[in-house]
């Protein structure tokens, strides 16, 4: 199982789209500290999600993330591509997951 460090609100964000990219992977909510929040440390409670990956099944990911990127910027014009190109929207839906996903870490249990 792999890990990354984010907040609360990403963390929801993930669950809800993750599944349309891979849909039999796991999404595990490992820790989250809500106390920080209620007490008003922090916007969004710092979570550990963890992903039912393993490093090879997470590069290929990484690939098509980065795959999706060339693809919604390589217009035929040259020019940004507009709002409305269903390459870009595909981008603009599912980029952001690259900068979570790289970081990841492998997880392993306290014994």
């Amino acid at each position: 199982m792999l890990y990354v460090e984010t907040d609360k609100i990403t963390y929801n964000r993930i669950k809800t789209l993750f599944p349309d990219l891979r849909p039999d992977t796991k999404i595990t909510l490992i820790a989250c500290d809500d106390n920080l929040e209620r007490l008003g440390f922090c916007d969004s409670a710092p979570c550990l999600v963890g992903f039912d990956l393993t490093f090879d099944e997470l590069d290929v990911l990484l690939n098509e993330l980065i795959f999706m990127e060339a693809n919604a910027y390589n217009t035929s014009n040259g020019y940004d591509p507009t709002d409305y190109d269903p390459d870009y929207q595909l981008y603009v839906k599912y980029g952001w997951l690259y900068n979570i996903l790289y970081y990841a870490k492998e997880y392993k249990e306290a014994e």
